[in-house]
């Protein structure tokens, strides 16, 4: 399989779908004829560039074609789950991970035997880690910062490990109800600490704070976690650059007296002004953006 590992992923690194589609079978060309092509073209920024190394493998013998399976894989607090389908009585599935300094995917590779040869039947990627942290590592940190009342580090921390504990369609954490009811709580708790629209009442225009909420970028770097705090302006934000500027600097100034430590503990903040409430229906409204690196 190391053999057909590494002939995959180097076909994927030199974007080469012809020799990609050599070693797939024939149930994953007439499921993926279509797409084959993206395939290889989108992923190949993500493979190239990152050390490889085995997450799991093994292999397994059905008595019957297209089997379903659905086994949990022991680790602690990393106890996973792996649903999937095998559609050969013969079939072995691997799991690697691609990494570099700020993270990492996990890929998945489902291989049949066809006539004693390996032809991937399955092909599934998604992230792993976000600077150098997995879900888990990342739920235990926004529980540390949620009892420590640190509500938007904790919303960073549950947001990331929100966005990671499926990588893919199939894998699950055992604890995942547990990472979803801390974000449900940290998000309720903010909403009830830090109402909101917030009326900034101390700057002349009156701009209206309406959401807080982090964003991960979809670069194949992941490393542009940032927090975007949405604000309603009643300056034209077509028309008036000038007023605008002037508004978002009275914002910057004032905006950890409103939420302490918020700028602090980010590096990266997007101001996003707004003419229309999120509420009104407008679908996709104009915004204007101030981007500020700390």
């Amino acid at each position: 399989i190391d053999i057909e590992n590494e002939a995959i992923l180097d076909a994927i690194s030199k974007n080469d779908s012809v020799k990609f589609n050599l070693y797939t079978s024939d149930s994953f060309k007439i499921i993926s004829a279509k797409i084959s092509e993206n395939i290889v073209k989108k992923i190949q920024p993500i493979i190239n560039g990152k050390t490889r190394q085995v997450f799991n493998e093994f292999y397994i013998e059905n008595s019957i074609s297209n089997a379903s399976f659905n086994y949990p894989f022991a680790g602690g607090d990393s106890t996973y789950f792996l649903s999937c389908k095998f559609i050969t009585k013969k079939d072995y599935c691997s799991m690697l991970l691609l990494s570099d300094s700020v993270g990492s995917y996990i890929v998945n590779l489902i291989y049949g035997d066809y006539d004693g040869k390996w032809k991937l039947n399955t092909f599934n990627l998604g992230r792993y880690s976000v600077l150098g942290k997995s879900a888990q590592e990342w739920y235990k940190n926004a529980l540390k910062s949620y009892k420590q009342q640190n509500l938007f580090d904790a919303l960073c921390a549950i947001t990331i490990s929100t966005f990671l504990q499926k990588p893919f369609i199939g894998f699950n954490y055992k604890n995942s109800d547990k990472i979803d009811n801390l974000n449900k709580k940290i998000i309720a708790d903010i909403s009830q600490k830090y109402p909101m629209p917030y009326n900034m009442k101390n700057i002349s225009t009156n701009p209206e704070i309406v959401n807080i909420h982090y964003d991960i970028g979809n670069d194949s770097s992941m490393s542009k976690i940032s927090i975007i705090i949405q604000y309603k302006t009643s300056i034209n934000i077509v028309y008036n650059e000038i007023a605008l500027k002037k508004e978002n600097d009275e914002i910057q100034k004032k905006i950890n007296e409103i939420y302490p430590g918020l700028i602090k503990s980010n590096k990266l903040i997007v101001y996003k002004a707004i003419n229309a409430h999120p509420q009104s229906g407008m679908l996709n409204p104009a915004s204007y953006q101030f981007i500020v690196r700390n």
